[in-house]
């Protein structure tokens, strides 16, 4: 029918930089590190050249330490081997902290994504605008796994 399922999630800088800076995680991989190779490079010594990688699952975020010389922590606790990260996480890197933010989302290309966001906000005090055509809507508070068993009660998917 034209809609399709689709996670979204971005770093919110909490310290370190300008605060409520908003990075996308918009591609498969970011590296961050000071070198030139990285996507997001802290101006921070703290930070290795090639620090941690965040990769874009499908359905989540997930955070790996590439042997930085000050490690990488989630919450307060360093990372030794690849960790998924949930909505709210802290992760720190050298002086900076981030705050995963992750959400759901319907993107289509045709006027039903109106109806649909509809019957998965109904009755939420989200502040969203009306949506309109074309356009990615936000499902606020609803996990992936929840707008997907919204859509498929409905039949939608």
């Amino acid at each position: 029918r034209g809609l399709r399922l689709a996670f979204n999630a971005h770093l919110e800088l909490v310290e370190g930089g300008p605060v409520g800076r908003e990075i996308p995680i918009n591609k498969e991989c970011l590296r961050v590190g000071r070198s030139k190779k990285c996507n997001i490079r802290p101006n921070d010594r703290n930070v290795s050249g090639l620090h941690c990688m965040i990769e874009k699952l499908p359905l989540s975020i997930r955070i790996t330490d590439l042997n930085s010389t000050n490690g990488t922590s989630v919450n307060g606790k360093k990372i030794a081997r690849p960790t998924e990260l949930n909505d709210g996480d802290l992760v720190r890197f050298g002086g900076f902290t981030v705050r995963v933010c992750q959400y759901a989302a319907l993107e289509s290309d045709g006027a039903e994504a109106a109806e649909v966001a509809e019957l998965i906000i109904a009755d939420k005090e989200t502040g969203a605008d009306e949506p309109e055509e074309g356009v990615t809507m936000k499902a606020n508070g609803e996990t992936a796994a929840q707008v997907r068993a919204a859509l498929r009660a409905e039949g939608l998917v």
